[in-house]
């Protein structure tokens, strides 16, 4: 049995409110409408920006540059652009359309929904985190090791069982490239971790942070994730948007990833080399 770290993360309250409102457009506002489209007998991804969507990105864009945080939503030129470059970087294409992206359709399950599902088997689970986060740190490694996601969150990847590979997709959200790369990988490391806390099962969290680890395999990350996870996370409208709707889980999450460090720097045979 582990035994959790003592520390917790400082308790969100009203000095956060404008964290909170920044991270509520990104939570809860749906900014694009996904549809699936057949083009020359090919299914296609089609992911339209909503109008409507426009101006409480912009709010949340100032409050983030207001705190100083890192993150900024793109929007519509920024966002298409982005997406045509890291379809590129995986070996694949987006096609531009107005306010719609289209890219080939991959087959696969969000992983947010796979870990939600009560049918789906612990061990599926488990291989699905340990897939994203290796699919996760082959995106990092593109462009010579600069590449981040910015919003890595369980439910922008789609995990396929048979073939055990995962895919990112859903760039809407980019790291200032002013920030060192560790810091940026490491922050994606964050958001797929504390993402998957707020709905996988509180006895299966422990193991589905050890898949993450082993899944992405650098120490280097995983100390700048360890570095992060110790400071006051509760004023990032960031943090508190890809863990939106739990602050307990997110507390527990917080409590695991510093036990799980400990682990790490305790025993020789840890999950991250």
């Amino acid at each position: 049995m582990t035994t959790l770290s003592s520390s917790r993360p400082r308790r969100f309250d009203g000095r956060h409110a404008l964290a909170t409102l920044a991270a509520w457009p990104m939570a809860v506002t749906r900014v694009n409408h996904i549809d699936l489209v057949e083009r020359d007998g090919i299914r296609h991804v089609r992911v339209v920006r909503h109008r409507t969507a426009d101006a409480p990105m912009r709010i949340a864009n100032a409050i983030m540059r207001r705190r100083s945080v890192p993150v900024q939503m793109l929007e519509l030129e920024a966002w298409a652009s982005r997406e045509a470059e890291m379809a590129q970087l995986s070996g694949g294409s987006a096609r531009v359309c107005g306010r719609a992206i289209e890219r080939p359709w991959s087959r696969g399950t969000t992983l947010g929904l796979m870990l939600q599902q009560p049918s789906s088997v612990l061990a599926s689970k488990l291989a699905a985190c340990e897939a994203a986060s290796r699919a996760l740190r082959r995106l990092h490694t593109g462009d010579r090791g600069r590449t981040s996601h910015g919003d890595a969150t369980v439910w922008n990847v789609a995990y396929d069982e048979a073939t055990d590979r995962a895919s990112w997709f859903d760039f809407d959200l980019a790291h200032d490239d002013s920030s060192p790369p560790v810091a940026r990988q490491a922050d994606d490391l964050r958001a797929l971790a504390y993402s998957a806390a707020v709905v996988v099962d509180d006895a299966h969290l422990f193991e589905v942070l050890q898949c993450v680890a082993e899944g992405y395999g650098d120490r280097m990350t995983w100390d700048e994730l360890a570095r992060l996870n110790r400071e006051d996370l509760s004023g990032d409208p960031v943090h508190l948007a890809q863990s939106w709707g739990c602050r307990r889980r997110r507390e527990r999450c917080h409590d695991m990833v510093a036990t799980l460090d400990t682990l790490i720097l305790v025993h020789s045979g840890s999950p991250v080399r």
